[in-house]
C-alpha cells in the first residue's frame, strides 16, 4: 500500500502541464499515423490505376467494333421481322374473328326479325280471338239481362 508520504500533491499548475504534454503527443501520434494512411492509400491507389489502365487498354485492344455492329444490325433485322410477323399475324387474327361475329351479329339480327315477326302474328292473333271472345261474351250478356 502506498503510504502518504511516497504519494506527491500535484498543483492545478502541473496537472495543466502533464495533460497538454500528453495531448501534444497524442495529436502527433495521430498526424503521424494519418499520413501514413494517406501516403499508404496513395500508393495503393496508383497500384490499383495502374492495373486498372492496363486491363481497360487490352479490353480496348480486343474490342471488335465491326464485329458488334454486323451483331447488332443482325439482331435488329431479326427482331423487326418478328415485329412484323407478330404485326400481321394480330391483324389476320383480328380481322378473323371480327368476320365471325359479324356473321353472329347478321344472324342474330334476321333471327331478331323472325322472332319479331312471330310475336306481332300472335299478338293479333290473340287480339282477334280476344275480340270475338268479348262479341261473343256481349252477346249472352244481353241474352241474359233481356
Amino acid at each position: 500500500m502506498a503510504n502518504k508520504k511516497d504519494i506527491k500533491k500535484e498543483t492545478p499548475a502541473s496537472i495543466k502541464t502533464r495533460v497538454t504534454n500528453k495531448v501534444v503527443s497524442l495529436k502527433d501520434n495521430a498526424l503521424m499515423m494519418g499520413n501514413e494512411v494517406v501516403q499508404d492509400v496513395y500508393e495503393k491507389g496508383k497500384s490499383v490505376s495502374a492495373i486498372a489502365l492496363e486491363v481497360t487498354k487490352k479490353n480496348v485492344e480486343n474490342l471488335d467494333i465491326e464485329g458488334g455492329m454486323k451483331k447488332l444490325r443482325t439482331s435488329t433485322v431479326k427482331l423487326n421481322d418478328l415485329a412484323l410477323s407478330t404485326a400481321n399475324s394480330l391483324v389476320e387474327t383480328g380481322y378473323e374473328n371480327t368476320k365471325k361475329w359479324q356473321n353472329i351479329g347478321e344472324k342474330a339480327v334476321k333471327g331478331g326479325f323472325e322472332i319479331a315477326d312471330k310475336q306481332q302474328d300472335l299478338i293479333f292473333d290473340n287480339l282477334y280471338t280476344v275480340k270475338n271472345q268479348f262479341a261473343s261474351s256481349v252477346s249472352r250478356i244481353k241474352t241474359m239481362f233481356k
